[in-house]
C-alpha cells in the first residue's frame, strides 16, 4: 500500500505531519478526518525515498548511536514475537523526525508489499 505525507491540524488547531498508508490519497485523508484531523496536504512519499535502486540509507537519516538504538528497538519488538510489521508500525510512529517516520513507513510497505526485510534495507 503507497504512504503519504500529511499535514493536518488537531481539534486544538495545532499542525500535525507524519506518514500514513492508504490506497489513495482520498483515502489518506478520510483516514484523517476518522482521526478527528483536519488535512491540510496529502501528497505521495517524496519520491527521493521510493526511488527504486536508490538506498534509502544513502541520507542521513539517523545518526550512528540513534541507528544502534533503532536497531536494538526493532530486535526486541520482534523478539518479543511481536510481527515485523507492527513492530515497524510502531517505530515509525515513535520516530523523532520526519524523515525517520518515512523511511521507516517506507520499509514497513515494502515488507507489506511482499519485500523480504533485507531487501527492503536496500
Amino acid at each position: 500500500m503507497p504512504a503519504y505525507n500529511y499535514e493536518a491540524l488537531d481539534e486544538h488547531g495545532k499542525p500535525r505531519t507524519g506518514v500514513l498508508e492508504a490506497e489513495n490519497a482520498k483515502a489518506a485523508r478520510s483516514q484523517l478526518r476518522a482521526q478527528g484531523l483536519v488535512p491540510l496536504a496529502v501528497a505521495p512519499l517524496a519520491a527521493s525515498v521510493q526511488t527504486a535502486g536508490e538506498s534509502r540509507w544513502s541520507r542521513r537519516v539517523f545518526s550512528s548511536t540513534g541507528l544502534s538504538v533503532w536497531t536494538r528497538q526493532l530486535a526486541g519488538l520482534v523478539g518479543a514475537g511481536l510481527p515485523l510489521e507492527r513492530a515497524l508500525t510502531s517505530l515509525a510512529d515513535e520516530a523523532e523526525q520526519p524523515a525517520q517516520r518515512e523511511l521507516v513507513a517506507h520499509l514497513r510497505s515494502e515488507v507489506n508489499a511482499g519485500s523480504p526485510f533485507a531487501r527492503a534495507l536496500g
